[in-house]
């Protein structure tokens, strides 16, 4: 009787840490996915030269009018929030004005351009502004930029996970790959990678976008 007694405060302490073990394994993983969430929201978008690469393929009905292929430019514009770019591409005049030069580039941290020619393809280096997490790429099809001329990209993030029980994320921003296509009337392609095999890449805030994409490619 005493043995039996014996097991059964033995089994039920056992069950007891098993509780316990369980509710802290459980905390623990709420703690982490917060943990990694927070390395992502203070990762800090320092300046990089060269960090985003981008290859442009244009076919050779470019821009087509009136039977006519003609040039395209290219503008890429880096904001430090989404919204700023949302605006800038719901403002027309404002699109003119930046692809004729004279535009005001109010919380556009950056902004390239590059003129495309009809079957013209292209590799372009281009830094990382700091405090750029967005880019924009704008294609000044005739007779004005739309929704299928237009991509907004988030810039990606390297994590990376450090100790086991009490772990602690590191987030970093690292170059991205472009590769767009220019097509006769719209863009037609986009793919976007980063980092290596096995890294674990997050692009924050992306979703997916128009056209024959792939949404999220990881290198």
């Amino acid at each position: 009787m005493n043995n039996m007694n014996f097991y059964n405060i033995i089994k039920r302490r056992f069950l007891i840490l098993a509780v316990i073990f369980l509710i802290n394994g459980c905390s623990h993983s709420i703690s982490n996915d917060e943990k990694r969430l927070q390395a992502i929201e203070q990762a800090k978008p320092v300046y990089a030269s060269n960090a985003i690469r981008l290859k442009i393929t244009a076919v050779p009905q470019l821009n087509v009018f009136n039977n006519m292929s003609n040039s395209c430019t290219i503008l890429i514009a880096q904001a430090e929030k989404r919204e700023q770019l949302d605006k800038l591409l719901a403002n027309p005049v404002l699109l003119r004005n930046l692809f004729a030069g004279t535009g005001a580039t109010e919380q556009i941290l950056q902004l390239d351009n590059y003129v495309m020619m009809p079957g013209q393809s292209v590799s372009l280096h281009i830094d990382r502004a700091e405090q750029a997490r967005y880019i924009a790429l704008i294609a000044g099809y005739y007779p004005a930029p739309d929704s299928t001329h237009t991509r907004v990209l988030s810039l990606p993030l390297r994590l990376e996970q450090h100790g086991w029980w009490n772990s602690s994320w590191n987030a970093e921003f690292i170059p991205m790959s472009i590769n767009l296509t220019l097509g006769r009337y719209a863009i037609t392609r986009s793919d976007f990678s980063a980092g290596n095999t096995g890294d674990e890449v997050v692009f924050p805030g992306q979703t997916a976008e128009s056209g024959s994409d792939e949404s999220l490619l990881r290198k």
